[in-house]
């Protein structure tokens, strides 16, 4: 049986005697230096953990205490230990972890709060911008190389400058410190080894709202997916929280904005061949915020090697061959993708059925005509039709 006690940075531990009475120390050499006067073996923790722990199964029938930081069981070595020795063969006998120190500390509730660690992982940013954005409260462990500067220049390269920050340094010590900053000042704080912190974003959008009006996005000449072609568009695509999509012939982007609230996890690439509309890509994307839309200027299918595999594609604007396009997006999408196409030329849509039919690929097609509301003075209306849009899905 192996017993893992959770410790303070200073030693402290709520099971002194588990420590005292054990025959073997394991721990990370900054933590057996706390009990320099054990008098038992003490076992220096390697880098191979896997292959550490291999070698821990010959003694595990000796009084065996493991030491960890804090709480084993949050973001710490619990979960390996259990992995290998079983339920059965590891006892667990925690300290405060630290978001509950830098909580109780800082006089703050976290029940609400959402808990991710760079501990030892590589940062994806979209997926940490993203955590931002759909929640209130955010606590992160941080270590020597994703430290708190890290997460001050994600902050501000994203825009996140109003995020109120709670940061806890070296909680439970002779050194401790508790800090409420914001980005652009945590970057004037030196890290420690044991750097905490809790993101709160008083900003967060908490209802997603779905088929913004056209005259909400920067575009010319009415050259935009109208709202409602968008809204059918957007749920023909499937999107999932982790999507890569691309939108080809992006005009002003605005089906790829609408995405990214969706696949907010995932990356939408926004291929526009004109400069100009790339240009109204990149101010729409500073407008609504968005932190994983990315502008690519270029022509399809020229452009496509250069990019990351999508599962989705949506093809809109193009003033080429529609179906070499296709042709071509089959080269690169992955399995099970779905592809969109929007249509106003019924010659272009049967090209695409003969294409379909002849490549045996899954194929549904929907026409819309939408009429948009009129009123002439205080009694009479009308409505005026906009262009019949045809909206062809491919499912691979």
């Amino acid at each position: 049986m192996i017993d893992v006690v959770g410790i303070s940075p200073d030693g402290s531990s709520f099971y002194p005697e588990k420590i005292t009475n054990a025959d073997i120390l394991i721990a990370a050499e900054r933590l057996l230096l706390l009990f320099s006067n054990f008098k038992g073996e003490r076992i220096p923790l390697s880098k191979n953990l896997e292959s550490f722990l291999n070698k821990i199964e010959v003694i595990k029938d000796k009084n065996i205490v493991f030491l960890a930081s804090n709480d084993p069981l949050f973001f710490g070595v619990g979960k390996k230990l259990v992995e290998k020795f079983g339920r059965e063969g590891v006892r667990f006998y925690p300290y405060f972890n630290s978001v509950q120190l830098l909580a109780a500390k800082a006089k703050t509730n976290y029940e609400d709060c959402i808990n991710i660690s760079f501990h030892g992982r590589s940062i994806s940013e979209i997926d940490f911008i993203s955590k931002i954005k759909s929640n209130y409260k955010i606590s992160i462990l941080t270590d020597p190389v994703n430290n708190i500067k890290k997460v001050a220049e994600i902050l501000i390269k994203y825009n996140l400058k109003d995020i109120e920050i709670i940061l806890g340094q070296m909680l439970d010590s002779k050194d401790e410190r508790v800090i409420f900053t914001t980005p652009e000042l945590l970057m004037d704080i030196e890290p420690t080894l044991l750097d905490t912190l809790i993101l709160i974003n008083k900003n967060l959008i908490k209802d997603l709202k779905f088929g913004y009006d056209d005259e909400t996005f920067i575009h010319e000449n009415g050259l935009i997916t109208k709202r409602d072609i968008r809204v059918v568009t957007l749920s023909y695509l499937e999107l999932a929280k982790d999507s890569t999509l691309w939108d080809i012939g992006a005009g002003s982007g605005s089906v790829s904005i609408e995405a990214s609230f969706f696949a907010d996890f995932g990356k939408i690439y926004a291929i526009e061949k004109s400069s100009a509309r790339v240009s109204q890509i990149e101010q729409n994307i500073k407008k609504f915020n968005r932190h994983n839309v990315f502008p690519i200027l270029g022509s399809a299918p020229d452009i496509f090697p250069t990019l990351p595999k999508p599962d989705r594609v949506f093809i809109g604007g193009n003033s080429g061959g529609v179906v070499e396009i296709v042709d071509k997006v089959l080269n690169f999408i992955k399995d099970n993708g779905i592809i969109v196409i929007n249509l106003v030329s019924i010659n272009k849509l049967s090209e695409i059925f003969e294409f379909c039919k002849n490549r045996s690929l899954k194929f549904t097609s929907t026409s819309i005509q939408i009429g948009n509301l009129n009123i002439i003075g205080e009694e009479s209306f009308y409505f005026s039709a906009n262009n019949q849009v045809y909206i062809v899905k491919i499912s691979l």
